[in-house]
């Protein structure tokens, strides 16, 4: 019996066949050897809490180990870190008076939690010296101080740099050369320790020697050179610096030269910190006056001759004001030129005077990029009309 039915394809169906065969080889090659995709980058989070207590800690450094990716809690205790690179990462968590923590988390997770043992252990402080980079202060040699600007800002706001240092760091000593609105005083650290050379110390701006010589008078304060000179440490406001380190002592100049006999001012201004925008606005008022003038300034006695009593009114005087410093011949007379003025002409030779400042700034960034802007206006005018200082 014959069929024409056959399992062989015919001729023209086999090179059809074997042309999508091939086709479909070639698809599922090019699929196998084609890279596979980089893996999406996810976000990591949680919170940073106290072991014992379970109580959020702010202020807490997360950070991604082997990255330069991190952030600091908020006053929740919460963090995120974006673009996580890999599956798994590793977070280190630091915070002064705990022990140092690390935890291993799945790029996704954002509801870790991370608890933080106290440890009460001693840190070592390390400061900026003007070196490569930071140091212990164990290690320097030297004795530094430290000063906290915020710290200070907070408690009693600062009108200048010269007057934050004053008080606030042992051996350091600032000396008023006049009572003259922004006139810079005399510097010294320890005292003096050089008989040929200048007893100023250095002062650094973030690294940059900056000009900080005493402004006094070459006359020994005679005539109108009186070294009422700015002093231009005075320049930069307290409300844009961070921290300022002071090296004490001779053993500076191993680090300085031989000009830093005399100690060495670190000033460390803000930077720009990983986050939103952050604004701040600052404004001072303040007044200055002389408290009761007639007082300070000691009255004159005299021997009337008599003239005074026939001696006509002056012009612009207050006739009944005037009458009462009639004197007879021969009467001793207290004289007070200031009340005189004052209740005569109506003058008066000492004023309020109105010291004010404005002040503004904001900072934030990416992982790429930080950055800090401020600007501030600053007038202080002195009990005097001529005695201002204008600073922008």
């Amino acid at each position: 019996m014959r069929s024409d039915f056959s399992l062989l394809p015919r001729r023209a169906d086999r090179h059809r066949l074997n042309r999508w065969s091939c086709v479909t080889l070639a698809a599922v090659l090019l699929l196998f050897a084609a890279p596979a995709p980089a893996l999406a980058q996810q976000p990591v989070g949680g919170t940073v809490v106290d072991a014992a207590t379970q109580r959020p800690i702010a202020g807490a450094q997360v950070a991604v180990q082997g990255t330069q990716l991190g952030t600091l809690t908020d006053n929740r205790g919460r963090f995120l870190i974006l673009n996580v690179p890999g599956q798994q990462v590793t977070l280190d968590v630091v915070m002064i008076g705990y022990r140092a923590f690390s935890e291993t988390a799945q790029a996704g997770q954002v509801d870790l939690t991370l608890a933080l043992t106290e440890a009460a252990i001693s840190l070592d402080e390390i400061v900026v010296t003007g070196t490569a980079g930071g140091q212990q202060t164990r290690a320097i040699g030297n004795a530094v101080g430290k000063v906290t600007a915020d710290a200070l800002e907070e408690i009693a706001p600062a009108m200048s740099i010269q007057n934050m240092l004053g008080s606030q760091v042992t051996g350091v000593r600032v000396m008023s050369s006049g009572g003259e609105i922004g006139a810079g005083g005399v510097m010294r650290i320890r005292g003096a320790s050089s008989i040929s050379l200048a007893a100023t110390p250095l002062v650094y701006v973030d690294g940059v020697r900056v000009n900080g010589e005493d402004n006094t008078s070459l006359f020994g304060g005679i005539g109108f050179d009186s070294g009422g000179q700015p002093s231009r440490i005075n320049d930069f406001n307290p409300d844009d610096i961070e921290s300022i380190e002071i090296i004490k002592g001779p053993a500076a100049a191993t680090l300085y030269g031989t000009e830093a006999t005399n100690g060495v001012i670190q000033i460390i201004t803000k930077r720009g910190n990983r986050g939103a925008p952050r604004v701040n606005v600052t404004m001072k008022q303040g007044a200055n006056w002389m408290t009761d003038p007639e007082q300070t300034f000691p009255s004159t006695w005299y021997t009337c001759s008599g003239v005074s009593q026939t001696a006509p009114v002056p012009e612009g005087a207050d006739p009944a004001a005037f009458d009462r410093y009639r004197c007879n011949a021969g009467e001793i007379v207290e004289f007070n030129v200031l009340a005189y003025d004052r209740e005569v002409f109506g003058n008066e030779w000492f004023t309020t005077g109105h010291a004010q400042s404005y002040g503004a700034d904001v900072s934030g960034g990416s992982e790429q990029v930080t950055y800090y802007f401020s600007s501030d206006w600053d007038r202080d005018e002195g009990f005097l009309p001529y005695n201002w200082s204008y600073q922008l």
